[in-house]
């Protein structure tokens, strides 16, 4: 069990190039709220990351063997960075976990960042479908996902057998995704309607004088 787990110092400059795991959550949003890492204490400077020991292909994208990938502490990264801290560590201590497959990544994820942030569903979802799914939302309905329960209902309705919140993972985000599209596609017309709307006055008081 204690084989594919290693400890080693890391320079902080080291620590921030790092990417985040594919499925994190909005770090943004979480930044906002993140009051507790404005001063930097000893705790967190421990931090959790994984390390690919194959290739690995991710809806396409390939992330290569001896990835190093940012399994918790992205919001303190992120604080550190934007200088919301009052202080930036020297180094950091980071224990690192070795996985084959990003569903063994996904499951390291979901021990830490579940429980250390007590994540919710809005923010799982977010995760999953930028990182797991390619899918980058603009519309702050789903970037904040506060349309779960428009999601249930569509759930409820394209598959009544199952209840409305029985459902497996792929099948919620098979809806997310229609109703995202639909939202920016909704939002695209929007915008070229009120360009044509905009279009056709300026043409008509031009005719005027």
């Amino acid at each position: 069990m204690l084989e594919n787990i290693s400890i080693e110092e890391m320079y902080y400059e080291d620590f921030i190039r790092l990417m985040e795991v594919p499925m994190q959550r909005n770090t943004e949003e979480r930044l906002k709220t993140a009051k507790h890492l404005r001063v930097l204490r000893p705790e967190h400077c421990i931090v959790h990351l994984v390390r690919l020991i194959k290739d690995c292909k991710v809806k396409g994208k390939l992330y290569r063997k001896g990835t190093l990938m940012r399994v918790d502490s992205n919001t303190r990264a992120m604080t550190w960075e934007e200088g919301k801290s009052d202080s930036i560590p020297e180094k950091v201590f980071a224990i690192i976990y070795d996985w084959e497959t990003m569903d063994e990544v996904k499951e390291c994820y979901n021990c830490f960042d579940s429980s250390e942030a007590t994540e919710k569903n809005q923010q799982k979802l977010y995760g999953i479908i930028t990182g797991m799914y390619n899918y980058q939302p603009k519309s702050q309905r789903l970037t904040q996902g506060i349309i779960l329960s428009g999601l249930n209902k569509a759930c409820h309705f394209m598959y009544p057998d199952l209840g409305i919140r029985v459902l497996s993972k792929h099948r919620i985000l098979r809806v997310w995704l229609v109703l995202g599209l639909l939202m920016e596609l909704f939002k695209h017309w929007m915008k070229s309607w009120q360009r044509q709307i905009q279009r056709v006055g300026i043409n008509h008081l031009l005719r005027q004088h």
